[in-house]
């Protein structure tokens, strides 16, 4: 136990020696019972480390166009991996998506995508069936990362530089199963990871619960995996045992009363929640410049600007800042959503945002030459060729 402690040092001693009391009791009381439980212990260890080997191997990296207040890449490195379940027949596609988002610099982004190696070596064979899975990578990464706004139609293959068969885009951790396995930021891990790391943890569907609070509940959990103990489920499902009813005393004694404690309301009443109130910010139009389209926000007590969120449709510009703002402007027809910028002033607390024309104001067509004809012209010109005409005449008496 003491070697246990030294390669531990943060965990709580009181809690060591009740579970070495626990086991040591169990071993002692119900051998067979101790002997099932280590053995559930061994089989699990042995079940994590065969799902360690499995490891998944990148295979090719998608590039998409991102904002949220300005334009970035986005790069979505796709990984082959053999604990993703192969679909049923007619049934969706699994993808599972990165734990991490790795901020290489201002520009550039990226996120893991896990997927089945069967269904990607079929979509890499039909070239229409990769089209139709970029296009289902972006929409699976907009869903799953709404704080950003893609460009789905932008979707492309990135080739890295070396041009080897792992196509794999930012730092590339030793063991790639990092990429999908949620850290909880604790020096030490519990119980449950030291007894036997629990392989649902790394599964593709992560688990609802949160884990064992301390190393006492990580033993209980383990206890009823292995059928030691009887679950919650099991202990409502068992009949009660009724008391025995002592026999009655010919003469009865009185008996102190003792006061029955008050049971809980039913119905418990639960306070308003007072929602803060979203206010729509001042704003100034300018559609008076011929190249651009630009507006200015004022945004009183936003300090940062990562707190604002824009979104830029063809038609609608939406301006949020979470609890705060929230502002929609319809855009005038003939501008280009995607060139969108935006600039943040701390001092004024103002957003200053341009959106490009598609065509400039001061473009302007040259109008088609047009002939004008005076027709009394030509109709002196018809009379004056005329043989009754006096210069016809005199033309004639000359030869």
């Amino acid at each position: 136990m003491n070697d246990f402690a030294n390669e531990f040092p943060n965990i709580d001693k009181t809690d060591l020696n009740k579970v070495w009391g626990i086991l040591s009791n169990l071993q002692n009381n119900n051998p067979q019972k101790y002997k099932k439980f280590m053995d559930h212990i061994q089989a699990s260890q042995k079940k994590m480390i065969e799902l360690e080997k499995i490891r998944p191997i990148p295979k090719v990296v998608y590039q998409i166009d991102a904002a949220n207040i300005d334009k970035f890449k986005w790069h979505v490195n796709i990984l082959a991996w053999e604990r993703m379940q192969y679909p049923k027949a007619d049934g969706p596609l699994s993808l599972m998506a990165g734990a991490k988002l790795v901020k290489l610099n201002k520009t550039e982004i990226a996120s893991c995508i896990a997927i089945n190696p069967k269904v990607f070596e079929e979509i890499s064979d039909c070239p229409e069936m990769e089209k139709e899975f970029k296009q289902l990578v972006a929409k699976f990464v907009a869903d799953n990362y709404k704080e950003y706004r893609f460009f789905p139609n932008t979707i492309k293959t990135f080739k890295m530089k070396d041009d080897s068969s792992e196509q794999f885009f930012g730092p590339k951790p030793t063991n790639l199963i990092d990429c999908f396995r949620k850290t909880t930021g604790k020096a030490d891990q519990d119980l449950l990871s030291i007894i036997k790391e629990d392989p649902k943890e790394d599964a593709p569907e992560p688990e609802k619960n949160s884990g064992p609070k301390d190393m006492i509940e990580a033993l209980t959990y383990e206890m009823k995996e292995a059928k030691i103990i009887a679950s919650k489920e099991e202990e409502k499902s068992q009949p009660k045992e009724e008391p025995k009813k002592e026999p009655e005393e010919k003469t009865k004694k009185l008996r102190p009363q003792t006061p029955k404690a008050r049971r809980k309301p039913i119905i418990e009443e639960i306070p308003e929640k007072v929602e803060p109130k979203i206010l729509t910010p001042e704003h100034k139009t300018d559609d008076k410049h011929a190249d651009y389209w630009k507006v200015q926000i004022a945004l009183p007590g936003v300090n940062n600007p990562a707190e604002i969120n824009s979104a830029c449709s063809a038609s609608e510009l939406r301006i949020e800042v979470s609890g705060k703002y929230m502002l929609s402007i319809p855009l005038p027809r003939g501008l280009k959503d995607e060139t969108a910028k935006a600039r943040f002033s701390n001092k004024k607390e103002t957003l200053t945002m341009k959106i490009m024309r598609e065509q400039s104001k001061t473009q302007t067509t040259v109008p088609a030459a047009e002939e004008f004809v005076d027709k009394n012209f030509m109709e002196n010109i018809r009379k004056a060729m005329s043989p009754n005409s006096p210069s016809a005449r005199g033309t004639a008496q000359v030869q």
